[in-house]
């Protein structure tokens, strides 16, 4: 499924109407293989169709505890992209709703003079 998630993302183009570089579609293959590996840990003997808000939820908060703020919420942009597909070619219900916990990057403070 990684490898065919891969493929689809070889024919598409970023918001820039460029096709990807070879480093974001292994970047976003990557986190793939990231939540493959999680699920199996986690017993949960299914593909990706088996992911809904609360899995997602799940998974990114043991995500955070051993990677920080930032590794997650490149791991949630970037597995967008997946559900995007899984949605397209399998007619799979995203998981990215209301619900899901956003996991932003760290704003700083204003300092103020």
């Amino acid at each position: 499924m990684i490898r065919e998630f891969g493929e689809w993302l070889w024919s598409r183009t970023n918001k820039h109407h460029r096709p990807f570089q070879p480093d974001t579609v292994s970047s976003y293959t990557e986190t793939a293989r990231v939540l493959d590996r999680w699920m199996t840990q986690q017993g949960i003997d299914c593909d990706f169709t088996a992911c809904d808000t609360a899995l997602l939820n799940r998974f990114f908060a043991d995500y955070i505890t051993t990677h920080g703020q930032g590794g997650t919420n490149t791991r949630q942009r970037n597995l967008r992209h997946l559900f995007t597909w899984l949605e397209d070619a399998y007619g799979h219900r995203h998981p990215y709703t209301e619900s899901l916990h956003r996991h932003s990057p760290v704003q700083p403070r204003a300092h103020s003079l």
